[in-house]
């Protein structure tokens, strides 16, 4: 149990190791950046929703012309077979 290896050094990406951080003041929560000014619009945001909602629609009923997996060489979907549970029934499609 003695013989753990010591930790690796910290990345360099890591903010502490970021020079003159060690003597920076600590933030203070008053302390709020700007607000964003590349904000998106109402209407955009409203079209992007739009847009979202009809592919969900869509994404079980169109494949768009793609080929599905088995075509591209993939192996067949599972075929799931019912199943007799004692005590419960038939589990599955018929």
């Amino acid at each position: 149990m003695n013989n753990v290896p010591p930790a690796p050094p910290s990345p360099e990406w890591r903010l502490g190791k970021r020079a003159g951080l060690e003597k920076a003041p600590y933030p203070k929560l008053s302390d709020v950046p700007p607000r964003p000014t590349d904000l998106p619009t109402a209407a955009r945001v409203n079209a992007t929703v739009t847009a979202l909602q009809e592919d969900n629609a869509t994404a079980g009923t169109d494949r768009g012309g793609r080929p599905d997996a088995a075509a591209l060489g993939g192996p067949a979907p599972a075929r799931i077979e019912p199943l007799l549970i004692p005590g419960v029934g038939v589990v599955g499609r018929r």
